[in-house]
């Protein structure tokens, strides 16, 4: 799976908070928030409340991000919105399974770097800095 997907997947699970009693049709649904959406339109009558009320949520916040923010989201939505339903199943299990193993691998790594001596840190960020693009 593509890393994208992971970032879209991301988008869907972004918050754990609980949905209202019942989220509206698309229809029903504010005109600010269709504009934002917009490419979930199709799906959107399929989705559970619990998908509608994230996605309203990430609507409402839409607003407060910063123009090239708003450009990503609009982009991994489009994304998104164009997988399968299988495809985004695999992306969501796929972002499930990174979130809880990929921090446990990062402590261990941090640890042993933490553990180097300030020459070999030094030299492993020299290394690293010199794959970085060079700026226009």
């Amino acid at each position: 799976m593509r890393p994208q997907l992971l970032a879209l997947a991301s988008l869907s699970l972004l918050l754990a908070t609980s949905p209202r009693a019942e989220e509206p049709q698309w229809d029903k649904l504010p005109s600010t928030e269709q504009q934002v959406l917009a490419p979930l339109s199709k799906d959107w009558d399929h989705l559970n409340d619990h998908q509608r009320h994230r996605w309203r949520h990430l609507a409402d916040q839409y607003p407060k991000l910063s123009p090239e923010a708003q450009q990503r989201f609009q982009e991994r939505l489009v994304r998104w919105a164009a997988l399968s339903p299988e495809d985004r199943a695999n992306a969501r299990k796929r972002f499930q399974h990174l979130n809880k193993e990929l921090p446990k691998e990062k402590t261990t790594h941090w640890q042993h770097y933490q553990q180097l001596p300030d020459d070999e840190k030094r030299s492993l960020s020299t290394d690293q800095n010199s794959k970085l693009p060079s700026k226009p």
